[in-house]
């Protein structure tokens, strides 16, 4: 499977991965030059494979905006340069040399280069170029597979790439089965250390919801050896990659409402569903907190699917009693489900518009309307709104979940 990073050879030993690269833009002001740049390359010798961030603070005097590809094209061109053979990598990590131009009086090793180049910059004579060498900090973070968890999974050369939906959502089928399947990696490119931890969450969430209708369901986590296995076959244990779900073939609820597509009269059915299916996440301890039309999806019996349970939110989409609370994900229990009503309400009010002058549209929108109020003691209570929601009474419960 290709992911989402691109490999770029510059030298016979070295591979970079131009998405990688990254500047610091938080000292930046109006032109001024980034503070630091960095690029991520895989050094290969001796049949080892060593992952390594490379990081300049030296300034090269490219200043523009505009000039982001030239500076690139500047770091990589120092790159190819350093003589990775004399640096001590750090093994089945991610490296990060730290390249500064400083005093020849500060006791730092210098950066090694190949003999047959030279820098191509004007160096002062008490200058010279040093580096650092320490673990990326800000390298992915892999889930390790407990084998004694027995969580189905897959490995990841089963997996076979057919569409990237998103950053880290990919349209895939596995070997050995003929459906379409999604993989969502834990990997991406705005990856930030925490994400794992919000990855584990929604696994265990998942875990926890199988067998559940009207919610995405958990198929296998994609497992392989480390990806920064330094020495290959070194029979290092398994990581989790990303997870494998069921994929849901007649696109999303927001699709849906801005194409006044609901499936002939499915969509009247639809609240019910997502209703008894919001509860039945609440009875097992556990909340959506992004209730938007963008993340429910409709499967191949034109019913609704929730996706995306307790892993982010919407600022937009949080009840106003609770805007000013941070982190909203930390709110109560309590809170996040009454949160979770009041979303919902907002969904119903946009579901509405599919039949905007019919009876039922006309239900819908009216009990989202009461369970979106402004002020929580004037919204309607849920077993009501229940009660009440189009062919709802037509719907025996132990069908629903």
């Amino acid at each position: 499977m290709k992911g989402f990073h691109h490999a770029l050879s510059i030298s016979e030993h070295i591979q970079t991965f131009p998405r990688t690269y990254k500047e610091d833009q938080g000292y930046r002001v109006d032109d001024s030059e980034p503070c630091e740049r960095s690029e991520n390359i895989i050094f290969h010798a001796d049949g080892l494979k060593w992952h390594v961030k490379v990081t300049s603070k030296a300034k090269i005097g490219i200043t523009k905006r505009a000039g982001l590809l030239k500076r690139r094209k500047k770091l990589e061109a120092l790159i190819s340069l350093i003589d990775f053979h004399s640096i001590s990598l750090l093994p089945d990590t991610v490296s990060e040399i730290v390249i500064e131009k400083v005093s020849c009086l500060l006791c730092l090793p210098k950066l090694p280069l190949k003999q047959e180049f030279q820098l191509d910059y004007t160096e002062p004579s008490d200058t010279c170029w040093v580096y650092t060498i320490q673990e990326d900090a800000s390298r992915v973070l892999y889930p390790i597979y407990d084998i004694e968890s027995k969580l189905p999974m897959i490995a990841l050369a089963d997996i076979e790439e057919k569409e990237q939906i998103s950053n880290n959502v990919f349209l895939v089928t596995s070997k050995g089965r003929d459906e379409n399947l999604i993989y969502k990696t834990v990997e991406h490119p705005f990856y930030e250390q925490n994400h794992t931890a919000v990855f584990q969450q929604e696994l265990r969430n998942l875990v926890l919801l199988q067998g559940c209708r009207n919610i995405v369901q958990l198929v296998a986590v994609v497992t392989s050896p480390s990806p920064f296995q330094t020495k290959p076959s070194s029979g290092s244990v398994d990581v989790i990659l990303g997870m494998v779900l069921e994929y849901y073939p007649n696109g999303t609820l927001e699709d849906a409402i801005h194409l006044l597509n609901g499936k002939g009269t499915a969509w009247k059915t639809w609240p019910c569903h997502l209703a008894h299916a919001l509860l039945r996440l609440h009875n097992t301890c556990i909340t959506h907190m992004d209730i938007t039309s963008r993340n429910v999806v409709i499967d191949a019996a034109d019913e609704p699917v929730f996706i995306d349970i307790g892993v982010g939110y919407t600022y937009e989409n949080l009840a106003p009693e609770f805007r000013n609370d941070f982190p909203p994900l930390e709110l109560s229990f309590n809170q996040r489900c009454q949160n979770d009503w009041w979303a919902f309400g907002k969904l119903l009010i946009e579901l509405a518009s599919i039949e905007d002058n019919g009876s039922s549209g006309t239900i819908i929108r009216n009990i989202g309307e009461k369970l979106s109020c402004e002020h929580p003691e004037d919204r309607l209570d849920i077993s009501e709104a229940i009660r009440i929601l189009p062919t709802s009474k037509k719907l025996i419960y132990r069908n629903i979940i």
